[in-house]
């Protein structure tokens, strides 16, 4: 007897799929200070995003007259960005192509439609990435073929002196400069005895005491020249969250928020339909915001 698999349950799959896919792709955002949130905004378009800021100023001398004086204020810190920002996938289809099309092809679609929806979330977040918002002192421009394990602790030497905190501290890179490290010979003694380095193609650990992230289609920013940055957290603040349609849009046949349960990473999936054009749209879409947080805690790897 043939099963029937309820359509119901069978997007339910094909939701968490795609949020699968969408978090592999989008966990660069893991090296910046952000706030994930799975409740829709009502009211405000401002998320609260906490961040620690790099320690400043000289510790204080103990005086016994004075006693403790406290003017350091080196606590977390709390810092609103506008969640103004739209991006959507999407997919019409009519009744014939629902009735001919595998779930299999389903599947496919819909984790490669989010892959792409990240990669353009990521994009865009980049764009903050200039001299003019992160003007600190960083490593001579050089080549992909340059960039090694070198290049790498000259930044964390870099990083020390801006006093920056050992952890967290991240490297995003171009696929270019990504694959010249991961060749570096001397990397291999610590990854390549694991299956991630081979099998994947990743840098599995810290490299001088950086999480690295690939990003292979990292805009270079124009004349920027931008291929990659390592970047303590507080440099880019981030926000993400849902927005619920409006109550009169009856046309939205389905509205889903699908939330990863591991980092609380969220997506919206709509549907919506043309009865007279017997069509069916189904959209992906990811609604955040960001901002430049210290333009200390970022510096920037560029190519000549």
């Amino acid at each position: 007897m043939a099963i029937t698999v309820p359509s119901g349950l069978k997007r339910d799959v094909l939701l968490r799929q795609g949020m699968r896919a969408f978090k592999n792709r989008i966990l660069p955002v893991m090296a910046f200070a952000r706030k994930f949130e799975n409740v829709p905004l009502e009211g405000t378009n401002k998320v609260g995003v906490p961040y620690f800021p790099l320690a400043s100023g000289a510790s204080t001398d103990w005086n016994p007259v004075t006693g403790y004086v406290i003017g350091q204020n080196q606590a977390l810190q709390v810092r609103d960005v506008i969640v103004n920002k739209r991006k959507f996938r999407g997919v019409a289809f009519t009744s014939d192509d629902w009735n001919r099309q595998p779930f299999l092809s389903q599947e496919e679609f819909i984790k490669l439609e989010a892959e792409k929806l990240a990669d353009d979330v990521l994009a865009d977040m980049w764009t903050l990435v200039t001299a003019a918002n992160y003007p600190g002192t960083t490593i001579a421009a050089g080549a992909a073929s340059a960039f090694d394990f070198d290049e790498v602790s000259s930044l964390r030497r870099l990083c020390g002196e801006a006093n920056w905190p050992k952890v967290p501290r991240s490297l995003i890179l171009d696929g270019a400069y990504f694959e010249n490290l991961h060749k570096d010979t001397r990397l291999g003694n610590q990854n390549y005895g694991s299956p991630g380095a081979v099998r994947d193609g990743s840098v599995d650990g810290l490299v001088a005491g950086f999480k690295p992230y690939e990003v292979s289609l990292l805009p270079d920013n124009g004349a920027e020249k931008v291929v990659g940055a390592a970047i303590y957290p507080s440099a880019i603040l981030c926000a993400f969250a849902p927005i619920k349609p409006h109550p009169g849009l009856g046309k939205v046949v389905d509205y889903q928020i699908i939330t990863d349960p591991d980092t609380g990473l969220s997506l919206e999936y709509r549907q919506f339909a043309d009865p007279k054009l017997d069509t069916v749209y189904e959209v992906i879409e990811c609604n955040y915001g960001f901002n430049v947080g210290e333009a200390a805690a970022l510096k920037r790897i560029t190519k000549p």
